[in-house]
């Protein structure tokens, strides 16, 4: 799963956490982890927190973004 989230960031570019749990048919507090692995492995950085124009619908899966750390970036 791992690879898979990294790639679904590199093809799609910024996603929430909501997003990629979603797309991997699971839920974002089993994804989180994972997510939080390639951060400490270099691999993916956590992307500044959306913003919500204030609806208070929002689920903070929503607003959590992660994005693809490129070799280039590093």
């Amino acid at each position: 799963m791992l690879q898979r989230i990294q790639a679904l960031l590199q093809q799609k570019g910024p996603l929430s956490l909501a997003a990629l749990a979603q797309m991997l048919g699971s839920d974002p507090e089993t994804v989180r982890p994972m997510l939080e692995l390639l951060v400490r492995k270099g691999r993916v950085v956590r992307a500044k927190r959306a913003t919500c124009g204030g609806c208070l619908a929002c689920r903070p899966e929503e607003l959590e973004m992660y994005s693809y750390k490129s070799v280039s970036n590093l």
